[in-house]
């Protein structure tokens, strides 16, 4: 059935950098309802009519199949009105969805033309997904839909959005492999390990030291948009939501498109106040905690011992920050004694990609460390055992008595 399948997008004249963030976009917040392929297999064409033979090639396709779609991408903003669908450069993911949106309705009402009988309907495209905002205010009809319940009840109830809530395959969009690896030969698994440097959590955590340091508010911006690190309040504010936001943290960044500069308070509440630019506010670790996760995808960064001993010095906030999978399960071990990462996973018997972004996040924000807590040195250490299985009452004792020394 055609509303079953991706829609085949061709991109002539585009880096392998812009090829990389749409295969990524595409992939995650747009569920698979696009797909990057060669120009011969595509139904919309994206073309960099700013190329020596960009604009030559797109007049090209538009007399040879006038039925395709063609979106423009361009600096020079008067070629908009020469063109059906126009996307301006730096390209900025929500109109690239925005416009795929509109260039995929003429594609169906075609198909439509072709295919419509008297005695059948068209068959509609599927919709792409809405934004999470917008898809809680939406009232639900239909019927199994208890999964989409479950999440908004818990939205409702101010939980946490936990990834155990959601489908195992959104939680893995995030990571980078799903099968665990042999750490017997750590130094040498490439799929193990990441360098944070350059990359977009790494320009956060400066400028969020700087915003500290210097006790100012802090913007860091680029050609995707704006972040605001404010000290005084612990948030953050971003013009991005997360579906923009997620594909930027899986490439390098150079420096020159994460702008780190103190500004004055009072442009923060100008920004604040006015309606529709912040699209969402954390306080800084939250956010902070995000990156890390997203950058992470189930690995380590470089240069982490798997051997060395781990211990929590502040236990995260389940009920603010984005909660993986047995994440409190790990929290309560190394705050109940320190435990290298081989320990932990054989003591919990859980997946790597949990245990190594959990570590990621937590490091990244100073809640965890490595080594020994003073207190451990007063007495011997013993082997670190399986966690017994406990009631909810219990659990909930511990983690609100449990705490830990810092080192």
């Amino acid at each position: 059935m055609i509303a079953s399948k991706p829609l085949k997008i061709g991109a002539f004249g585009l880096d392998d950098r812009a090829r990389k963030l749409l295969m990524l976009f595409f992939a995650g917040p747009c569920k698979g309802h696009f797909e990057l392929v060669n120009l011969i297999m595509a139904d919309i064409q994206l073309v960099d009519i700013d190329r020596p033979s960009g604009w030559s090639y797109y007049q090209k396709q538009h007399t040879v199949n006038p039925k395709q779609p063609l979106v423009a991408i361009s600096l020079r903003e008067e070629k908009e009105a020469e063109v059906s669908y126009f996307i301006k450069k730096p390209m900025r993911l929500d109109t690239v969805l925005s416009v795929l949106e509109r260039a995929s309705g003429r594609i169906h009402r075609h198909v439509d033309d072709l295919q419509k009988t008297p005695a059948s309907d068209p068959h509609p495209l599927k919709p792409l997904p809405m934004p999470a905002s917008q898809a809680a205010r939406q009232p639900t009809t239909a019927k199994g839909n208890e999964s989409s319940d479950s999440i908004a009840k818990q939205r409702r109830k101010g939980t946490a959005m936990t990834a155990d809530v959601l489908e195992d395959g959104q939680f893995l969009q995030f990571l980078r492999r799903s099968q665990d690896v042999d750490l017997s030969h750590a130094e040498t698994a490439t799929d193990l390990f990441y360098n944070p440097e350059g990359c977009f959590q790494d320009y956060f955590r400066n400028a969020a030291n700087l915003a500290h340091e210097q006790k100012t508010p802090v913007r860091m911006s680029g050609y995707w948009g704006h972040l605001y690190i404010v000290p005084g309040e612990n948030r953050a504010y971003s013009e991005l939501l997360d579906s923009r936001l997620r594909p930027l943290t899986v490439m390098r960044m150079p420096e020159c498109d994460a702008v780190i500069e103190p500004i004055d308070g009072s442009h923060i509440k100008y920004l604040t106040a006015k309606p529709g630019i912040m699209k969402t506010v954390t306080s800084i670790d939250a956010l902070h905690w995000k990156l890390a996760l997203w950058s992470s995808r189930g690995r380590l960064p470089d240069g982490t011992d798997i051997d060395a001993p781990i211990f929590l010095r502040r236990w995260p906030n389940f009920t603010r920050f984005l909660e993986t999978p047995n994440a409190m399960r790990i929290a309560s071990l190394w705050a109940r004694q320190p435990a290298s990462l081989k320990d932990t996973l054989e003591a919990l018997g859980i997946r790597q990609a949990e245990t190594f972004a959990f570590f990621s996040a937590t490091i990244a924000i100073g809640y965890a460390g490595v080594g020994r807590r003073q207190a451990d040195s007063l007495i011997s250490p013993v082997p670190v055992q399986p966690a017994p299985e406990r009631g909810l009452f219990k659990r909930t004792l511990n983690r609100l008595f449990s705490h830990s020394d810092e080192s």
